[in-house]
Formats: structure tokens, C-alpha cells, sequence
């Protein structure tokens, strides 16, 4: 059993191989739940891998679409050589011991992927020593090659897993790209409103009602949190630990929301490549202000106090709420 399984797992959890050959593990015996999980986990993965693929998405060669059956996608391996399903690749090895490649330039990452299912809140605050604030936390440990999905089994709306498997992988995706790694118990290497943000943005495809949701988030970015405002240059800390002991409170949320918006408004002004090559970019950048200004050509000041600005002086409408051309891929 790999460290990360150690450190997370419960008595609650029990190991189930799916008829593709995936472990995933949640409590009781309903393998329908592992099924459903894996084919959402292959339509995110589609969905992320086509968004961070840049080169296919926006030159000679046509954007992949997700495969009629989500578990026989292909995608080539850089250990054998050969082509072979997602859940091939997952099954690599015995039981619980799960490497994929996620297939990007300059060469594939060979990491192990395992995906947690606690049964309620009360398993997973368990799993990760504290007690967590509600079900809807989902987080991604990440140990050298190793990480891991966990969340709470959703109980009622299980189109949610395609929602918090495209999320939790897609930070997985920009570390493999960009090397992003703790630099302390609370913060990382790579701003933190980027890695929240372009995730919020491409999990956004399988959200039921985006519209509702960016409505909530606008509201929530207005009302404030106690004066209190999130800056792009200083956003390296962990959003679920802005509020001190409270975890995921008011700052953390309102610095989601903006991080959203951020993201989409970069990408609604200079498209998704140069979003997407400023990521990737960040792997080999020790100067990311630099960076920042040479790719965006404006400061990561000027284009905070730009935000700011719009989402404060438009109170009743917001451009950002509109749909526009990249909301419908």
C-alpha cells in the first residue's frame, strides 16, 4: 500500500476492481458506484487533457472529442509504446497500484492515481485528522508521483463526480506541467488563483447551471469578506486556510470566486493557448510577475486592480456572467 493510501484510508473503505480493471475504493458492495465513477473519471480526463493540449486544440489537427465509450479511450503509453484504454493503464500492477501517463510533452508523466470514496463527512474528517466543515470538500494529496482523489460519495446527484473528478484532476494536470509543489504546510509554489481558477473554469462543462452558479459567485465577490480583498500577487496560500481555524470561510470562498473570473477573463482576452503556454511556461519561469507581463503585457497588478475595478462598478450586470465563445466546449 502506497504512503497515500496509508495516510488516508479508513476502515470505511474497501478496494474494488470495476469490470475495466480499475480499483476504487468507497464503502459497502455496490460496484455500480465504482462503474459510474470511472466512466465520469474517463470523461473528465478527456475533457481536461483536450483543454491542456494546446497544440492539438488550436493548429493543424482537430480537437479529439470525448469517445462514444469512455472507458476504451486511446491514448498512447510512453512505457510500452503501445496504445492502450485509460483503464488499461490504470491497471497496471496489483491491486491499488494504479500508473497512467497523462501523456504530455516533453515526455509522459508515470504517475499513480487512486480515487477515494468516503461514505460521509464523518469517514473522510477521520481520514484527514480534522474536522472538515461539510460535504462538499474534495482534496488531492499529492506525494511525489503518487495522488489522490478524495471526496465524500455524493448522495443524491451523482452527475456531481464528472464535476469534482474534472476539477481535482485538472490540479494534478498543472502540477505534472508546471512542477508546483508545497512550500509549506499552507502555500505552494505556483499562485494559487491560477491553480483554483483554470480548474473552476474547466470543470465548468459538466456544472448543471453555470449560469446560477457565476450569479453566486458575483454575489458573493460584492458582498466582501470584512473589507477584506484577495490580491493576485499574494495568492500563493491554500484558499481552505485564508480564514485561519475556519476552514473554507468567507475569504477562502470569495478568493474562489475570483479566481474564476480571473482565469475567464484571460482567457476571454488572449484565448486559450496563451493561457495555456503561460501554464505550462511557469515549469521553467523563476520570475512569474516577469512572465505574467511579457505573455499578458500588462502587470499582475494592473490586471488585479482591472478586476477589481469591473466587478465592484458593474453591481447589477456583469459581463462575466455572459456566455461566451469558449462556454460551450
Amino acid at each position: 500500500m502506497s504512503i497515500l493510501q496509508s495516510q488516508y484510508k479508513t476502515t470505511a473503505l474497501a478496494c474494488h476492481r470495476t469490470e475495466d480493471g480499475v480499483d476504487i475504493w468507497f464503502a459497502g458492495q455496490d460496484s455500480q458506484i465504482a462503474e459510474l465513477c470511472i466512466s465520469a473519471m474517463n470523461e473528465a480526463r478527456d475533457h481536461v487533457e483536450a483543454f491542456f493540449d494546446y497544440r492539438q486544440n488550436h493548429h493543424d489537427r482537430t480537437r479529439p472529442q470525448p469517445s462514444k465509450k469512455a472507458s476504451a479511450r486511446h491514448h498512447k503509453n510512453s512505457v510500452n509504446g503501445q496504445n492502450q484504454t485509460i483503464s488499461q493503464r490504470f491497471s497496471e500492477g496489483g491491486p491499488g497500484d494504479n500508473p497512467f501517463s497523462t501523456g504530455f510533452p516533453p515526455e509522459d508523466f508515470l504517475i499513480k492515481l487512486f480515487i477515494f470514496m468516503y461514505p460521509d463527512l464523518s469517514a473522510m474528517s477521520e481520514a484527514f485528522g480534522r474536522e472538515l466543515p461539510d460535504e462538499h470538500c474534495c482534496f488531492v494529496p499529492t506525494k511525489g508521483l503518487e495522488s489522490l482523489i478524495a471526496f465524500v460519495t455524493p448522495r443524491s446527484n451523482l452527475h456531481s463526480l464528472r464535476v469534482i473528478l474534472a476539477h481535482e484532476y485538472c490540479h494534478i494536470v498543472v502540477g505534472c506541467l508546471t512542477g508546483n509543489r508545497e512550500t509549506g504546510q499552507t502555500s505552494q509554489s505556483i499562485p494559487t488563483w491560477l491553480d483554483e481558477g483554470v480548474a473552476l473554469f474547466v470543470d465548468r462543462k459538466f456544472r448543471e447551471d453555470l449560469p446560477e452558479i457565476e450569479r453566486k459567485r458575483l454575489e458573493l465577490i460584492r458582498q466582501g469578506a470584512d473589507g477584506w480583498w484577495p490580491d493576485l500577487e499574494d495568492m500563493y496560500t491554500y484558499f481552505n486556510r485564508l480564514d485561519g481555524d475556519v476552514e473554507f470561510g468567507r475569504r477562502g470562498m470569495l478568493a474562489y470566486a475570483y479566481s474564476y473570473f480571473c482565469v475567464k477573463e484571460l482567457i476571454r482576452r488572449f484565448d486559450e493557448q496563451t493561457f495555456v503556454q503561460f501554464t505550462i511556461s511557469l515549469a521553467s519561469c523563476n520570475d512569474i510577475p516577469s512572465l505574467f507581463l511579457q505573455t499578458f503585457g500588462l502587470s499582475v497588478g494592473q490586471f488585479n486592480s482591472e478586476m477589481k475595478s469591473s466587478l465592484r462598478r458593474n453591481k447589477h450586470r456583469c459581463d462575466f456572467t455572459q456566455r461566451d465563445r469558449h462556454d460551450g466546449e
